[in-house]
């Protein structure tokens, strides 16, 4: 026995004779009413032609002239037709449900009724077609290059070309637009830094269709040399020191930075490696023995940029002592001895000064020659009748000097002459005197003497 569909519920006799006996019972039947409604795919992106294909299910067969299925959508982007049909004595039919593009993830609840009082629901879950932005970096120093990721949520039949940008041109720039293929859900493009002098923040922006997907990014500076320093600025030749180069970031691997010496006076090493984390390395600074001070400029080179800095060698040697002999004289000249405290490997120009000109001169300079530790020098007595001194001055270098003084007399004459008594009965006796205005010079000096009157 079997049923067909009808439009209402109701009871149908069946009855059964044998002979003169009849039998009959009643049999029910049932309307058919909606059972399900099930979607395929039930995730899409949404618009770009994208469909979903909806199947209505009765429980039952449909009446005569079909059972009309009231549909609705609860979003506008996923299109219904306001009933379905599932054709007399069927129990099932399907349709097309179409969708427009979303600009965000949306769920969609499709809803079938038949008869009025039965409902059933199906979730159609849209998506845009943009799924994604990715950086595989945060963090780049400037002048590196990074690479975006862009991701679509389903590969298209056709080419998709999404827009980028970027929020800061000065600190990283994108391309203006990619292009992924047909076929594909991914693209890829270089986001290029460029060099900055602080941390900079940038976004990246990816569009299409409405959607924006973003990344951000923080542009560094590069790693370069930001100073070179070095701990005892004055050293005294034939001394050590230490210089330090100072990064101005954290070096992300071991950076190697070159050294250069403008001056014999001091050397360093050819480079010096600054560790992976850290920004700064020390070197050694080797100076040799001057004979004069010397200005020396150490340089430091990495990433493109040089920074310098300013060591004074001074002199190792110095004068020692000062000596003049004699030290007393009326004309003529002295002898000066300059002594250091050690042999200069080139000539050592001294310089000489007199406090006194008007009573003793001297050289500017004198050498003390190469590999020796002694040098003279002659000193000139000014003429003059008065007693004069002068201070001489050696120095060498010219922060280090040392003096000696010098006494000119001049020449002797008489300057009094003297008898006591002066008055005296005649042929009594009287003693005379004379001073000289200098000391007589060696062997004495012979006065004439004159008598006015003889008595």
């Amino acid at each position: 026995m079997t049923t067909k569909g009808v439009a209402a519920s109701g009871t149908v006799s069946i009855s059964g004779t044998l002979g003169t006996t009849t039998k009959s019972r009643t049999l029910t039947v049932n309307a058919a009413a909606l059972t399900s409604v099930v979607l395929n795919p039930s995730i899409l992106v949404s618009g770009y032609g994208s469909t979903s294909l909806c199947t209505l299910t009765l429980n039952g067969l449909a009446p005569p002239g079909g059972a009309s299925v009231t549909l609705t959508s609860s979003q506008a982007e996923a299109v219904v037709p306001a009933s379905v049909t599932i054709p007399a004595q069927q129990s099932s039919t399907a349709f097309t449900i179409t969708t427009t593009a979303v600009t965000a993830s949306k769920n969609a609840t499709i809803t079938g009724k038949y008869p009025s009082t039965t409902s059933k629901t199906a979730t159609l879950s849209l998506r845009p077609l943009l799924a994604g932005l990715s950086l595989n970096q945060s963090t780049v120093p400037g002048g590196k290059g990074v690479t975006g990721t862009v991701r679509l949520e389903s590969a298209m039949t056709s080419a998709t070309v999404v827009t980028l940008t970027s929020s800061l041109t000065t600190a990283a720039t994108v391309p203006g637009s990619i292009t992924i293929p047909a076929g594909s859900t991914i693209g890829t493009f270089l986001v290029t830094s460029l060099t900055v002098t602080a941390n900079k923040s940038v976004t990246v922006t990816a569009a299409h269709g409405g959607v924006s997907k973003t990344g951000s990014l923080t542009v560094t500076p590069s790693v370069a040399l930001d100073a070179v320093k070095i701990d005892v600025p004055s050293v005294k030749g034939g001394g050590n020191t230490n210089g330090t180069v100072v990064l101005n970031a954290p070096a992300a691997s071991s950076a190697t930075v070159t050294l250069s010496s403008n001056n014999s006076a001091a050397s360093v090493p050819a480079s010096v490696s600054v560790p992976a984390g850290s920004r700064t390395a020390s070197f050694s600074i080797t100076t040799t023995a001057q004979t004069s001070n010397k200005s020396v400029t150490i340089t430091g080179s990495f990433g493109g940029v040089s920074k310098t800095a300013s060591l004074s060698v001074t002199s190792a040697v110095e004068i020692q002592s000062l000596s003049i002999s004699p030290v007393s004289l009326v004309t003529g000249t002295a002898t000066g001895t300059v002594k250091l405290n050690g042999t200069p490997t080139s000539n050592a120009s001294v310089t000489l000064t007199s406090s006194n000109t008007s009573a003793a001169t001297v050289p500017s300079t004198m050498t003390v020659a190469a590999n020796q530790n002694t040098g003279t020098f002659t000193l000139t007595a000014v003429s003059g009748s008065t007693l004069r001194a002068s201070t001489i001055t050696a120095k060498f270098p010219s922060t280090v000097s040392r003096t000696a003084s010098v006494t000119v007399t001049g020449s002797a004459s008489p300057m009094t002459v003297s008898v006591s008594p002066s008055t005296l009965l005649s042929g009594g006796p009287s003693s005379g005197s004379i001073t000289l205005n200098a000391p007589a010079p060696t062997g004495g000096t012979t006065v004439d003497l004159k008598v006015s009157d003889s008595v």
